[in-house]
């Protein structure tokens, strides 16, 4: 594997088992338009300023939905690992069994395998998490397009906020009190004072997220090979796992709550 970063090790790794989901001939690849192909909806926010300065979170929240079947697969490493131990299975044999629910969605014990009830039941548990993170997997590449076409849309939309978030900050000090402390005044002056330079850094984070969610589906062909032998007993499972890193350029400001509460 190449040695990038821990997070690109990660999501490179876990996406393979998505390549083998999607490669696999007569394998099921999820369903559509389900609510798991939804993309995390934006929240309902108080003033434009607080929309404008949550932008770069939300981005990061669309590319974290694209990526989570991959850390909900790699966590399987563990799983996998724990059952094998815990029952003394052949690695090779277990292997066998998660290869058959990874390709064709199989759950079945192999006839060669003699388990208690108790290893039994275990089993097939991890094999249904296996079947399912699959499916789930089998969605990145329609995820991509979706978290794709939503942060390109917050691109756009920042552009209209941004005067929308000034005319709101200027009314807050217009309309304070007279017993609005320095500290929530300066508060205030300090937001406004960082709303000239979102729109830009905003741009830059999305544009960003974009390259990342798009090169998801690729970057599985480059670590296929580990992720087929680390489950077939051959290999190591893949550790590290992390959420995305997407830097979010555009600091909170702090105290940009209390001069809304002030202008109450």
């Amino acid at each position: 594997m190449a040695r990038t970063s821990i997070l690109n090790r990660t999501i490179l790794s876990s996406l393979l088992l998505g390549a083998v989901i999607i490669a696999a001939p007569g394998c099921k690849k999820g369903s559509s338009d389900t609510a798991e192909l939804t993309p995390p909806p934006a929240p309902t926010y108080e003033n434009p300023f607080d929309e404008l300065n949550d932008i770069p979170k939300q981005m990061t929240a669309q590319l974290d939905w694209v990526t989570q079947p991959l850390r909900d697969a790699s966590a399987l490493g563990d799983d996998f690992t724990a059952i094998q131990a815990k029952y003394s299975i052949d690695v090779k044999a277990l292997g066998g069994m998660a290869t058959a629910a990874f390709k064709d969605g199989k759950i079945e014990i192999s006839a060669d395998v003699a388990v208690t009830a108790e290893a039994k039941a275990d089993i097939e548990a991890l094999l249904g998490k296996i079947k399912a993170a699959g499916v789930a997997i089998g969605t990145i590449p329609k995820r991509a397009t979706k978290a794709s076409g939503a942060i390109g849309k917050m691109s756009i939309k920042v552009v209209g906020l941004a005067p929308k978030a000034t005319a709101y900050l200027k009314k807050q000090l217009a309309d304070a009190s007279a017993e609005m402390s320095a500290e929530l005044k300066g508060s205030i002056e300090l937001n406004l004072t960082s709303i000239p330079e979102m729109p830009n850094k905003i741009k830059a984070t999305g544009k960003d997220a974009i390259a990342k969610v798009k090169a998801i589906p690729n970057e599985a062909k480059t670590t296929f090979t580990e992720l087929v032998a680390a489950f077939s007993g051959e290999g190591a499972f893949p550790k590290g796992v992390t959420n995305n890193d997407t830097e979010q350029p555009v600091p909170e400001v702090e105290g940009e709550g209390e001069g809304e509460a002030a202008a109450e």
